[in-house]
């Protein structure tokens, strides 16, 4: 490494870390020693290095499981009432599940789907200004259920 314009910015940090090799570590510790930039970077970056190293002190930190426990334990409610609204949801359930087994209207055949679409689809094309609305409102003004 010379110690002319090949500065070592980008090798400071993972020098401080530890992540370079003997030899690279002080080839950048020296650079930083001789070149006024990289030594302010190196003097700037071991500064913050200790800084966040005092501020990591594990003892001081609190662990949040029992915090959120605790919340959680005084928002829960009575178990007579989480058992109403199982109850309450699977008689619901169970109603819905009656009426689709139990629904005995026709449903249409694809006949007479084909024949609906083949209807709509010519009124779109020989009507000028024919929406599918001005269809669906004429189909109920002339007593037909629209669908």
């Amino acid at each position: 490494m010379s110690q002319g314009n090949d500065h070592v910015e980008e090798k400071i940090l993972p020098c401080l870390d530890g992540e370079l090799s003997p030899a690279e570590a002080e080839a950048v510790r020296a650079h930083c020693r001789t070149c006024e930039a990289c030594g302010q970077a190196y003097a700037d970056m071991e500064a913050l290095v200790g800084r966040l190293d005092a501020d990591r002190d594990t003892a001081a930190c609190t662990p949040l499981w029992p915090l959120i426990s605790e919340r959680l334990a005084s928002r829960r409610e009575p178990i007579f009432r989480l058992r109403f609204s199982l109850a309450a949801g699977a008689a619901a359930l169970a109603g819905l599940f009656a009426g689709i087994l139990l629904d005995t209207s026709p449903s249409p055949s694809p006949t007479w789907q084909q024949e609906t679409w083949t209807e709509v689809g010519t009124l779109l094309t020989e009507q000028p200004n024919t929406t599918l609305d001005s269809i669906y409102l004429s189909a109920i003004e002339n007593g037909e259920n629209g669908s």
